[in-house]
């Protein structure tokens, strides 16, 4: 049997991933650019409790309120109605 080197084995398991979950990659890729665990969005350190909770986390609780209320006006009408 032949040994894969390291970054062949890390490729295959984030293929290997990829086809399960692509959150689960994009997490793997931030982990390796050191990125894991940040705001994509505003840069702030994420929680630990919520990265346990959901390692495929990438906003923090600041930025999620502020695309939920963005996604919610969106969907309002100029009379404030919510559209269908």
């Amino acid at each position: 049997m032949t040994h894969l080197a390291a970054e062949e084995l890390e490729s295959l398991r984030v293929r290997l991933v990829a086809r399960t979950d692509p959150r689960a990659v994009a997490a793997l890729i931030r982990l390796r650019k050191d990125e894991f665990g940040l705001c994509v969005r505003c840069g702030e350190e994420l929680e630990f409790a919520m990265l346990d909770a959901a390692p495929d986390l990438v906003l923090c609780t600041d930025c999620d309120e502020e695309a939920r209320k963005a996604r919610e006006s969106s969907r309002h009408g100029i009379c404030g109605m919510k559209q269908p």
